[in-house]
């Protein structure tokens, strides 16, 4: 639709090598084109978004909530594919989203809002290190942190964190270990003849 509004195809051909194009770019190919929409997954379908607003060629994009509804994995695809058509086409993107964390990642300069109104704007870096607004303050206090989380169990290794899990699976296996030589030697003890009657040059034995 978008192709046919702003009259960047002269006929049907043309369009149809536009869309295509398009679907392959947002990593879903041609055989896309061919589909309903209830055979595509929620990632899927937020690619075709992408592709319908790169249908215009503009040079600036604005996404609301881009990320919303997905799971972390999916979030990830559709964040790296905004980052490569941001640097592949030049593209000036509005972010808008409650997801700090997101905005860190793709956000050059922000903008904190509040009842309408901009409250502050800053390079990004600098708002998330030392935001100078109440409202920001609090908003990166929300934000979840690993400074209070307990370290114990871990053993640090250079870049590495190793689960001190693997010594406690050997001990549990050591003790297992012990627990059966234990039995064996009980089982022994057990099966020690207490008595020994002879019959008919026969020895019989009665265990306890």
């Amino acid at each position: 639709e978008p192709i046919w509004f702003h009259k960047l195809a002269s006929s049907k051909l043309e369009a149809s090598d536009i869309i295509i194009d398009l679907l392959e770019h947002v990593g879903l190919g041609s055989q896309a084109a061919t589909k309903y929409p209830h055979e595509f997954s929620g990632g899927q379908r937020q690619r075709i978004s992408i592709a319908r607003a790169l249908a215009t060629r503009p040079r600036f994009l604005i996404c609301d909530e881009p990320t919303s509804a997905l799971d972390v994995s999916i979030q990830a695809q559709i964040l790296n594919l905004l980052k490569d058509f941001q640097a592949e086409l030049g593209l000036t993107i509005l972010f808008i989203s409650h997801d700090l964390p997101v905005i860190r990642q793709m956000c050059d300069r922000v903008g904190v809002m509040k009842d309408g109104e901009l409250c502050e704007l800053n390079e990004t870096e600098l708002l998330f290190g030392d935001p100078q607004h109440n409202y920001t303050k609090h908003l990166l206090d929300l934000m979840p942190r690993l400074d209070g989380l307990s370290l114990e169990g871990l053993e640090l290794c250079g870049d590495r964190a190793v689960n001190s899990r693997d010594n406690r699976k050997d001990k549990v296996r050591q003790s297992r270990s012990n627990r059966a030589r234990h039995s064996k030697s009980s089982h022994k003890k057990k099966q020690k003849p207490q008595k020994s009657l002879v019959a008919n040059k026969t020895v019989v034995h009665m265990y306890v």
